[in-house]
C-alpha cells in the first residue's frame, strides 16, 4: 500500500470514529467587513440565549463520550460577539478537563478586532489557533477587504494586531496567515510575503496558507479575476521556492473536508445545523435543528448525502462534497 493511500485511510479513520468530534459555531452571522467576494448575506443576528444554552446542554452529553473535541469559531465575524465565544469556550474547557478530553479550539477571524488584550483573553481560555486573511499587500488588500459602511481599508489595523501578538512571547499559539490569490495579484502577494518574511519568518508560530479566491456565490463574483487550479499550483510552487524562510501550510491530496466527516457539523446563529460553511443558502445544507434542551433533530436523508465519498473513497467528494456532488447533479 502506498504512503498516499495510508494517509487517506488514516484521515478516513479519524473522520469516522465516534471518539473525535468537531463543532463549528457561528455566534453571529453579522460582519464588520464587506469583502468584495463574500458569499454571506448577513441576515442572521447573534445567537440567542436559548441557542447558547442548548449548545452547552448538548455538549454536556457529548463531550464525556469523547477522547478529542475540536471547537471552531466562524461567522460572520465571531469577535463581534466575543461574550458568547468566551461563555461557550469556558464551558467546554471545563467539561474537557473534567472528563480528560483533549481540547482544541480554532477561530477564523478577519483579525480587525483581535487586539492584544482580546487575544490574551482568548488564549487563556483555550483558543490557541487562528486563521486571518490578507488579499495581497496593503494597497490590494484595502481594495477588497473594506469595513462595513466605510471606505476605510483594514490592512494596517490587522497588521498591527499581528505584530503585537507576535511580541507577546510567553503565549503558545498557531497563527495561519491566509494569502488570497487571483490571476492578477501575484506581484501583490509577493510584496506581502516579503513583508511577512521580515516580520515573522523567525517566529515558528506563524504559518502561511496560499489560497485562491473562489466563486462562492457572492454578488460580485464576476468582478474577481479568478485563478485556474492549474495556474494556482504553478504560482504556489513559485512562491514557496522564493520564500523558503516561511512555513507554508500544505493540506495535501488526501485531505478530507470537514463537511464530508460524519463526526463534524456546524450550528448557525439561529440553531440550524449544517455541514458546510460555504453553502449556507443551500437547502441541502440545512440538515437539522438544535433544540433548547440540547437535543438535535436531524433530517437523516439530507445528512447522509454528505458522506457519499466514503462509499468508495472518492477523493473528489471527500475533498469537497458540496461542489463535487453539485457538479454531478446530486445536490
Amino acid at each position: 500500500m502506498s504512503e498516499k493511500s495510508e494517509d487517506l485511510l488514516r484521515n478516513v479513520a479519524k473522520s469516522l470514529t465516534n471518539e473525535r468530534f468537531k463543532l463549528i459555531l457561528f455566534p453571529t452571522e453579522q460582519c464588520n467587513f464587506r469583502c468584495l467576494y463574500c458569499y454571506e448575506n448577513y441576515q442572521l443576528p447573534k445567537m440567542s440565549n436559548e441557542t447558547v444554552e442548548g449548545i452547552k446542554l448538548f455538549l454536556d452529553k457529548r463531550i464525556p463520550t469523547l477522547k478529542l473535541f475540536e471547537l471552531e469559531w466562524f461567522g460572520g465575524e465571531p469577535l463581534l460577539e466575543k461574550k458568547i465565544v468566551i461563555e461557550i469556550t469556558k464551558h467546554v474547557k471545563l467539561l474537557c478537563e473534567k472528563h480528560d478530553v483533549v481540547f482544541h479550539s480554532i477561530m477564523t477571524t478577519n483579525g480587525y478586532l483581535l487586539d492584544i488584550e482580546t487575544f490574551k483573553e482568548l488564549n487563556r481560555i483555550g483558543i490557541k489557533s487562528y486563521q486571518i486573511t490578507f488579499d495581497g499587500d496593503r494597497k490590494n488588500h484595502n481594495q477588497f477587504r473594506l469595513l462595513a459602511n466605510s471606505k476605510i481599508g483594514s490592512f494596517d489595523k490587522i497588521w498591527n494586531n499581528l505584530l503585537k501578538i507576535k511580541n507577546h512571547s510567553e503565549t503558545d499559539f498557531v497563527m495561519t496567515i491566509r494569502c488570497h490569490l487571483t490571476s492578477i495579484n501575484k506581484a501583490s502577494v509577493q510584496s506581502l510575503l516579503r513583508r511577512i518574511k521580515d516580520a515573522f519568518s523567525e517566529d515558528k508560530r506563524f504559518f502561511i496558507h496560499l489560497k485562491e479566491i473562489s466563486a462562492l456565490g457572492g454578488q460580485d463574483d464576476d468582478k474577481i479575476q479568478h485563478i485556474s487550479r492549474e495556474m494556482k499550483h504553478i504560482v504556489v510552487e513559485e512562491l514557496k521556492n522564493e520564500y523558503k524562510e516561511l512555513s507554508f501550510v500544505d493540506i495535501g491530496k488526501d485531505y478530507v473536508c470537514y463537511a464530508a466527516k460524519p463526526n463534524c457539523f456546524l450550528i448557525r446563529a439561529d440553531g440550524t445545523i449544517g455541514k458546510c460553511t460555504v453553502a449556507l443558502d443551500s437547502e441541502i445544507n440545512n440538515v437539522g435543528k438544535l433544540l433548547e434542551d440540547g437535543t438535535i433533530k436531524i433530517e437523516k436523508e439530507k445528512y447522509l448525502s454528505w458522506f457519499q465519498g466514503f462509499e468508495n473513497l472518492d477523493k473528489e467528494i471527500l475533498d469537497c462534497p458540496y461542489y463535487a456532488l453539485k457538479r454531478k447533479g446530486e445536490f
